[in-house]
């Protein structure tokens, strides 16, 4: 439609470019507003956000026939080329490619799913230990990502570990000096002991603290060098590439790996950046999904990275095990950011996700057997206080953040309003939703529920939070675009500018109005909920209507007395521009 639109320009009378310029502009709003998205997951330690991406990566998956299908004409990664890594290596020399060279692995999907299943049968108990798909994964309270890890999507399995050149790393030991040598000790003990362990995991011995201070000539970062070890790595590009042969051989690639370089003090020391490349048809429906540490880390370091991560992510979905009322730690860090001051600013833009997840509870397995037994309405209690305790505390927050935006009450009002009709909340049970999606046993014995249970669970906003907003934007869209299409075409075609038969020379009306028409087609479930709308709005309008119609005709009575008996041309002329505009409103 877009290029149709420009191929239309030369053609458009001069009488109706402002006309058309308006289309054009409609249509660049609309795929500005349709761009693929980043998404953060957010939330404090071990409430499940890695082990939320596995199971998103899990369900979504290709098949591996089709990811050996996809690999054997080459493999595609963000735009490039997986074999032309290889290439890129020997220009770039600090960037190093590693290949899966394991031939033949054991493959533990099954008993991936195994585990997952034992969720289903409270009899089994709760696994100790979460299955790990691909992220590292662990139980509650605990962190297992040093830095935030970015997903997107690639039809061939890769890692691209960044580091930290050697630049960075002495900005890093800088503060910890200017503290000692400017004097400047009130920080909060948690910000001091933070500058003083990154200033010693990242100088050679020789520079460390000892006793609580560094060595006397130590003024500036030119006085120190970084640890030899960490010299191999600084600035440097690995990359770890799976072979395109085995899905499942693959992805144990690359699990393997990350939890290898997990272990290891340097990584943790220097890395900058984790882009993992993954398989998954939920990763197509974004730019990324990145999985953020935790928000109650005390290292500063880390605080400053996921504030950072946030503040280039147009979507964050926070994940809690409670209402956020509970967890105002979450909201608070949240505000610290840009990036609850840019969805005041501009709500189509913006859009937060909170999922509530109380799993990890000690009556999680509990939950689990009154949902399969259909004793849900304590649950569900449970489920919209959660919701509402939630709804009522991010309102609280977002009217502050529009009164600081210098937004009046009333405009605060409004803009809140307006944020809160995109926001999603749910009660999400992951745990429970993976054991009865691969426990196929399980299912068929209990068809009759399966469809209940994930109504109850929220499975659709669960898989399809990414699927929502666009979807909800172009059924806004379409409608108003399609008519606005036809309008100006109607315009073009009228008599005195140019005929159809002229511009059907010209070859841009007809498939300008085909691609009109499918766009309308496609979202015409939107036609439908229009005319339901308006239906439900007849019985009121008709009242209006009833109401008013005498009313008005009673006014116009007397305003023709009045008028009959008025000498003076103005009191007539503002009295009739008066009650017009009542009319009007």
């Amino acid at each position: 439609l877009r290029s149709l639109l420009r191929d239309m320009n030369k053609h458009v009378p001069q009488e109706c470019m402002e006309e058309f310029e308006k289309l054009r502009e409609r249509c660049m709003e609309l795929e500005q507003l349709l761009k693929k998205k980043k998404v953060c997951l957010f939330g404090t330690n071990g409430t499940g956000k890695s082990y939320l991406i596995n199971l998103w990566l899990m369900v979504t998956s290709c098949l591996p026939s089709e990811y050996r299908q996809w690999n054997e004409k080459g493999s595609s990664t963000k735009g490039e080329m997986a074999d032309d890594t290889e290439s890129q290596g020997k220009k770039d020399k600090k960037e190093k490619v590693i290949y899966n060279d394991m031939s033949s692995r054991e493959i533990d999907i099954e008993s991936i799913k195994e585990k997952y299943t034992e969720f289903v049968n409270p009899a089994h108990g709760k696994t100790q230990k979460a299955p790990v798909y691909l992220l590292p994964s662990q139980n509650r309270g605990f962190s297992t990502t040093p830095c935030s890890i970015n997903l997107v999507h690639s039809k061939c399995f890769y890692m691209l570990v960044e580091y930290l050149s050697k630049e960075e790393l002495l900005e890093d030991a800088g503060p910890w000096i200017a503290c000692q040598r400017g004097g400047n000790l009130a920080k909060r003990d948690a910000k001091l002991k933070s500058m003083r362990e990154r200033y010693d995991a990242v100088v050679a011995d020789e520079f460390r603290t000892t006793n609580g201070k560094i060595p006397a000539h130590v003024l500036t970062t030119d006085d120190i060098k970084i640890r030899p070890e960490l010299e191999k790595y600084a600035g440097c590009r690995h990359r770890y590439s799976g072979r395109g042969k085995d899905l499942h051989n693959d992805r144990q690639f690359i699990r393997d790996k990350l939890h290898d370089l997990l272990q290891q003090d340097i990584f943790i020391t220097c890395v900058k950046s984790v882009e993992i490349g993954a398989p998954s048809s939920i990763l197509e429906e974004v730019d990324q999904i990145t999985d953020c540490p935790g928000t109650d880390d005390e290292n500063t370091y880390l605080q400053a990275a996921t504030k950072a991560a946030i503040e280039q992510h147009e979507v964050i979905v926070i994940l809690a095990d409670r209402s956020l009322n509970s967890r105002t730690n979450i909201i608070e860090f949240l505000c610290s950011s840009d990036f609850m001051r840019n969805m005041v600013k501009f709500p189509k833009h913006y859009q937060l996700v909170v999922f509530m997840c109380t799993e990890n509870e000690r009556d999680g397995i509990k939950n689990h057997q009154l949902i399969i037994e259909n004793s849900t309405s304590d649950l569900q209690q449970m489920h919209d206080g959660m919701i509402r305790k939630s709804k009522k505390y991010l309102d609280e927050i977002l009217f502050d953040c529009c009164i600081e935006e210098g937004l009046t009450e009333d405009e605060a009002a409004k803009r809140v309003q307006e944020i809160n009709g995109s926001i999603i909340y749910s009660v999400i049970y992951p745990s429970l939703y993976a054991g009865i999606e691969f426990d196929k046993q399980w299912r068929e014995e209990n068809a009759d529920q399966v469809q209940r249970i994930f109504s109850f669970i929220d499975c659709s906003s669960l898989l399809g939070i990414f699927q929502k907003t666009p979807a909800k934007i172009l059924s806004e869209y379409a409608p108003r675009f399609y008519r606005d299409i036809e309008t100006f075409m109607d315009l073009v075609t009228r008599e005195g500018i140019l005929t159809r038969e002229q511009i059907k020379l010209l070859k841009a009306d007809e498939p300008i109005l085909q691609a009109a028409e499918e766009f309308k087609n496609k979202y015409k479930l939107h036609r439908k909920s229009e005319k339901a709308a308006l239906e439900k709005l007849k019985p009121l309008s008709d009242s209006l209507d009833k109401y008013l119609s005498p009313k008005i005709e009673e006014a116009k009575e007397i305003v023709k007395t009045f008028i009959e008996h008025d000498d003076g041309d103005s009191v007539q002329r503002n009295f009739v521009e008066w009650f017009q505009n009542l009319i009007d409103e």
